[in-house]
C-alpha cells in the first residue's frame, strides 16, 4: 500500500512539474494599462459596494536613499499633506473630513524599505477629482514649503520617539537581528534624528525629483467606477507628468541569518517566551511551483499551532500561547515558533515545544492532519461569497500586499483551481516531507526572559532545549477523534414573537431570554452570537471582583459537557468557531462566531457553558497562574505602572475598573467563581441574545427554542450589588503623576471630570461620538500641526457605558521638555469646547459618523459588536437601524450645548505625566 500511495504522489509531482514553471495569471476583472510616460495602472470596476479606494504607490522606499538622505522617502510623504498644488497646508484633509473620511482610517500614507503608499478610501465615486487632484499634486506639485518642513520635523522627530523603545517587543528584536548583517540595518524606513533635523527643502526635493518619476509608479483603483471614466482621469491628470531617467530598484535579499541561540529581556507586558525561526529562503511566488511551495509553508505552520495549542494548553491555561506563522524580512521569509508560558513553567513548556517540532518533523503527519488544510470543492462557494463581501478597502489592501510582495493578483475562479490543485497534491507523506524540511535547518532560538528570571539559568534551559531539538524526534500520543458534547438535556419554547423589520425577528423564549435575530443574507455562512447584559464588575460585591477575572478562562479549562479541556478545544477547531468573554465594569457577554452548518453546535456549547459550569480545582489553578501572569507583567509594565499611580485614582480606586492584584487573585477560590458565574446568569438578570447570520427564521427559531430556551436560570447565590461610584474621585489633585517612562519620553495627559450624565439614550453616545472627533480635530491641529509637539495626539471619551458621568482625556507622547506645553495646548482645547462648536464643525464631525456607520451589515463581526452594545445598555436599535434619520435628528445646537456642558467650568481637570525615571512632574 505503501508503495501504491508513493507512486501516485510521484505521478502527481510529475504532472505538476511540468506547470510548476507556468506563470501565474492576474485577474481578468482587473483592468491594467500604462501610460506613455511609464506610470502603470490598475482598474478593478465593481458595482457591489459604493466605496471607491484608491493607493498610489512609488517604487521609493528607505533603500532608495543616500547614506545623506535617511528618512527622507517617509519625510516626503509627510509632506504630501503639508501643502501642494491644488491644496493649501492642510487643505487635503480638511477636504476628507468635509465629504466624511477620517484621518488615519480613510487618508493616510506609509513608507517601507522599497515602497511609498498613498491610501485614500472615498464613501463613494462623486469625490474622484478631488483625488485626483490631489494625486496629480503628488506626483509633481508638492510645495515642500521650508517652513512646513522645519514644522513637520517635530512630528516626526515624535514619530521617531514613539516608535524606538529602549525594551523591544519581542518581534522587533527578531526582526532587527534577522536584517542585522543586510542593508536594512541602516536603512529604517523613519530614519535618523540627526537626518530628519537637517533636512531642507532643497534637499527633500532632490530626493522627490529623483524617485517621484512615473516610470516608478502605479495607481490602483477599486470600487464602483467605469473603467473609462477611472482612464480618462488618469490621462488628464497623470499624462503630462514627464518621464524620468531613474531606473525600477532592484529587489535585495537579506543574507541568510546564521543559527544561535540569543538571550533577550523581555518586555513585562508580553512576558516569557522561546521563538524558533527557520530560514525559508528568499520570498518567490512568481510560478505556480513557488505559489504551491508557499501555501504548503502556510499550511504546515497552521498543523504545527494546532498541535503546540493542544500539547501546551495544560501547561499554559491559554488556547494562544502559540505563535506560528510565515513572516518575511528583506525579501526572505521564515517561519516563527514563539511559545509563550509562566516564567516559572520554562523547562516544561520548552521541553514540550522541542520535543513536539522534533517529533513532526521525523514522525510526520496522519492523514486527518493534513485534511485539515486542504481545501474542498464546497470551498468554491465559501470563497466566492468572501470575495463577493471584500470592500473596495480591502480587496486594493490585498492587491497593494502582493504587488508590495511580488506577487500576481490572482483572479477568483483562477485562485479557487489553483489552490484545488494544489490539494490534490497534498497526502501525508509529502506534508510530512515538507515538515521535515522545514524543520531540519537549525534555527535562531530566542529565549526571551524576565526580571525574576536567572539569565545564567535560562541560558542553560534554552541550550537544553536546543540540542532536544536537534535529537530525533519521538512518537507522541494520539489526539483522538472527533469530539462531540453530551446533549442538551431540557428544552424550551417560544412564548412570544415579534417582526421590528422585515429582517429582525424578536423571539421571548420560556426562560424569560430575548433572542433578537437579524437575518443578513450578506453574513453569507458566518453566523455571529452575543448573549449578555449589562452589569459586567459593578455588579460583583467587591471581594469577588478578583474571580470575575478567572470565572471565563476555569470555565474552559474545567472541561465542560463530557469533555476536557483539550477536548473542548477540538471542538471548536473542528466546527471553526469560537467563543470569548466580555467582561467590562459595566457589562458582560459571551461572543460566539461560528459556520452556519455548525450553528447547532455552538448554541449547544452556549448553553453548557451558563447552565452546567463544572468548576473544578485544576481548572481555577490554570486559570491563575494565567491571569498572575498576566497582571503581574501589567502591572510591572510602564502603562501599569502610570494606571496604578494615575489612571486609577480617577475613580478612586474603584475596584471594578482596575485590575486585581495578583494577591487577590491567588487569594480567589471555587465558591468565588461559582458565585460571580450564578450573578451573571442568574434569574434576576435580564438577559438577551443578538445573532445576525444568513439563517432561515423559523429554522434557527427552534434551535434557540431547544438550546437557550433550555438554561433554566436560579436565583444568584450571592446578592448583586452596584459598586460603581456616584462621582469621580472626590479628593483629587490637580496635578498626577509617575516618572516610570523610558529616558527622553515623555506623556502628557489631561482628564476632564464631568457631572454631566452619561449615556441617557442612543442620541446622547451618537452625539458624544460627534464631540469625541471634533475634540481630536482640535488637538490634532493645535498639538500636531501647529507645535509640532507630538505625532499621533489624542481625545477620547473616559467615562465607559453606563458609568454615571461623562469624562474626557487628551493625552500625547511627547519630549519630556515639552510635557507641559502639551498639557497648556489640551487646556486650551478644553476651553475651546466649553464655549461651544462651531455649526461647521458639528456638520463634519456628523458627515464622519454618518460614513463610519454606512454599510453595518456589510460585516457580520462588527454589526453584532455594535448593535449588541447597544441592545444590552438599554439604548435599543431603532438609531441604529435607521443611521440617517438619527443623525438627521440631532442638531448643531444639542451637540454645542452638550459641548458645554461636558468641557464647562463645572468640570475638574486634572493633569497627569509619565516623566523618565529620575525626572520631576513638570508642575
Amino acid at each position: 500500500m505503501r508503495l501504491l500511495v508513493t507512486l501516485a504522489t510521484l505521478f502527481l509531482l510529475m504532472g505538476c512539474q511540468s506547470t510548476s514553471n507556468s506563470k501565474l495569471d492576474a485577474d481578468p476583472e482587473c483592468v491594467t494599462g500604462k501610460l506613455e510616460n511609464g506610470l502603470t495602472y490598475h482598474i478593478y470596476a465593481s458595482d457591489k459596494h459604493t466605496p471607491v479606494s484608491l493607493r498610489f504607490i512609488f517604487e521609493a522606499g528607505s533603500l532608495q536613499e543616500t547614506d545623506t538622505q535617511l528618512g527622507y522617502a517617509h519625510f516626503v510623504e509627510h509632506m504630501a499633506f503639508n501643502g501642494s498644488e491644488h491644496f493649501e497646508q492642510n487643505g487635503i484633509l480638511d477636504y476628507m473630513r468635509s465629504i466624511g473620511a477620517t484621518f488615519g482610517p480613510d487618508v493616510n500614507a506609509y513608507t517601507s524599505e522599497k515602497n511609498t503608499v498613498y491610501v485614500l478610501d472615498l464613501p463613494n465615486n462623486a469625490h474622484l477629482d478631488k483625488a485626483f487632484n490631489w494625486f496629480n499634486d503628488i506626483a509633481n506639485g508638492l510645495n515642500l514649503d521650508a517652513n512646513e518642513v522645519e514644522k513637520e520635523k517635530g512630528v516626526i522627530v515624535g514619530e521617531w520617539r514613539d516608535s524606538r523603545r529602549e525594551n523591544k517587543s519581542a518581534y522587533m528584536y527578531m526582526y532587527e537581528k534577522a536584517i542585522a548583517q543586510s542593508q536594512l540595518a541602516a536603512r529604517d524606513p523613519i530614519g535618523t534624528v540627526p537626518s530628519i533635523e537637517s533636512a531642507t527643502d532643497v534637499s527633500l526635493r532632490q530626493f522627490y525629483e529623483t524617485w517621484y518619476q512615473p516610470q516608478l509608479a502605479h495607481l490602483v483603483v477599486v470600487g464602483d467606477v467605469s473603467v473609462e471614466e477611472i482612464k480618462a482621469h488618469i490621462q488628464r491628470e497623470l499624462g503630462k507628468w514627464e518621464r524620468g531617467n531613474t531606473p525600477a530598484p532592484d529587489t535585495y535579499v537579506i543574507p541568510t541569518p546564521l543559527p544561535e541561540t540569543i538571550l533577550q529581556p523581555a518586555l513585562s507586558a508580553e512576558g516569557a517566551s522561546a521563538s524558533f525561526a527557520y530560514d525559508l529562503g528568499p520570498t518567490a511566488t512568481e510560478n505556480k511551483g513557488q505559489l504551491f511551495n508557499q501555501w504548503t509553508n502556510e499550511g504546515t505552520a497552521y498543523l504545527i499551532r494546532e498541535r503546540l495549542e493542544d500539547e501546551l494548553l495544560s501547561i499554559t491555561g491559554k488556547p494562544n500561547s502559540v505563535e506560528v506563522g510565515i513572516t518575511s524580512a528583506g525579501e526572505r521569509d521564515f517561519l516563527i515558533i514563539r511559545g509563550l508560558f509562566p516564567a516559572e513553567r520554562r523547562e516544561e513548556a520548552q521541553t514540550v515545544i522541542v520535543e513536539t517540532l522534533a517529533s513532526m518533523r521525523d514522525r510526520g503527519v496522519d492523514e486527518k492532519a493534513v485534511g485539515n488544510i486542504r481545501w474542498y470543492q464546497d470551498a468554491r462557494k465559501y470563497y466566492r461569497q468572501y470575495d463577493d463581501n471584500l470592500l473596495p478597502k480591502d480587496r486594493i489592501s490585498n492587491f497593494t500586499w502582493a504587488f508590495m510582495r511580488g506577487e500576481p493578483s490572482l483572479g477568483t475562479e483562477d485562485l479557487l483551481s489553483l489552490r484545488l490543485a494544489w490539494s490534490r497534491t497534498l497526502n501525508r507523506y509529502g506534508v510530512s516531507d515538507h515538515l521535515e524540511t522545514m524543520l531540519s535547518s537549525e534555527p535562531v532560538v530566542f529565549g526571551f526572559w524576565l526580571d525574576d528570571e536567572q539569565e545564567a539559568q535560562v541560558e542553560d534551559l534554552l541550550v537544553d532545549a536546543h540540542t532536544r531539538l536537534m535529537e530525533q524526534g519521538k512518537k507522541r500520543g494520539s489526539r483522538g477523534g472527533n469530539t462531540l458534547l453530551a446533549a442538551v438535556s431540557h428544552n424550551g419554547t417560544v412564548i412570544a414573537e415579534q417582526k421590528k423589520t422585515e429582517t429582525l425577528n424578536v423571539w421571548t423564549l420560556s426562560n424569560g431570554v430575548e433572542v433578537w435575530y437579524q437575518q443578513n443574507p450578506k453574513a453569507k455562512e458566518q453566523v455571529r452570537i452575543v448573549v449578555g447584559d449589562k452589569g459586567g464588575r459593578a455588579l460583583l460585591p467587591e471581594h469577588l471582583v478578583s474571580a470575575s477575572f478567572l470565572m471565563p478562562d476555569a470555565l474552559f479549562l474545567s472541561g465542560l459537557a463530557g469533555q476536557d479541556a483539550q477536548g473542548i478545544s477540538r471542538y471548536l477547531n473542528e466546527r471553526s468557531t469560537a467563543i470569548w468573554p466580555e467582561i467590562t465594569p459595566t457589562r458582560h457577554a459571551l461572543h460566539i462566531d461560528t459556520n452556519r452548518y455548525y450553528m447547532d453546535d455552538a448554541l449547544a456549547l452556549t448553553h453548557h457553558l451558563i447552565q452546567s459550569p463544572a468548576f473544578t480545582e485544576e481548572g481555577l489553578a490554570l486559570s491563575k497562574q494565567k491571569v498572575s501572569e498576566d497582571f503581574k507583567n501589567f502591572h510591572a509594565s510602564i502603562n501599569g505602572k502610570y494606571d496604578d499611580a494615575v489612571f486609577n485614582k480617577l475613580r478612586n480606586d474603584n475596584p471594578a475598573y482596575r485590575l486585581s492584584t495578583v494577591e487577590d487573585i491567588d487569594a480567589t477560590s471555587l465558591a468565588d467563581i461559582s458565585a460571580v458565574h450564578d450573578v451573571y446568569f442568574s434569574k434576576a438578570r435580564n438577559t438577551k441574545v443578538y445573532i445576525v447570520g444568513n439563517l432561515s427564521p423559523n429554522r434557527l427559531k427552534r434551535a434557540v427554542a431547544k438550546n437557550l430556551g433550555g438554561i433554566v436560570f436560579a436565583e444568584p447565590s450571592v446578592s448583586e450589588q452596584n459598586i460603581q461610584s456616584d462621582t469621580w474621585s472626590p479628593a483629587l489633585s490637580d496635578v498626577l503623576g509617575v516618572s516610570e517612562e523610558e529616558k527622553g519620553k515623555g506623556l502628557s495627559a489631561l482628564y476632564v471630570l464631568s457631572e454631566v450624565e452619561n449615556d441617557q439614550s442612543a442620541e446622547v453616545v451618537f452625539i458624544d461620538d460627534i464631540l469625541s472627533r471634533i475634540a481630536t480635530r482640535k488637538v490634532l491641529n493645535s498639538v500636531r500641526e501647529q507645535a509640532s509637539l507630538s505625532y499621533s495626539p489624542g481625545s477620547f471619551e473616559l467615562s465607559i457605558d453606563n458609568e454615571k458621568y461623562t469624562g474626557w482625556a487628551f493625552a500625547a507622547s511627547v519630549n519630556p521638555h515639552q510635557a507641559k506645553q502639551a498639557n497648556d495646548l489640551f487646556e486650551g482645547v478644553v476651553q475651546d469646547m466649553a464655549k461651544g462648536v462651531s455649526d461647521d464643525e458639528a456638520t463634519v464631525a456628523s458627515t464622519q459618523l454618518r460614513e463610519a456607520l454606512q454599510g453595518l451589515d456589510e460585516n457580520a463581526h462588527h454589526q453584532a459588536n455594535i448593535f449588541s452594545r447597544y441592545l444590552f445598555n438599554g439604548w435599543g436599535v431603532d438609531a441604529l437601524l435607521d443611521v440617517n434619520k438619527t443623525i438627521d435628528g440631532i442638531s448643531p445646537e444639542e451637540i454645542s450645548d452638550r459641548a458645554k456642558l461636558i468641557f464647562g467650568k463645572q468640570s475638574k481637570v486634572v493633569r497627569a505625566y509619565n516623566m523618565p525615571e529620575g525626572v520631576e512632574l513638570p508642575e
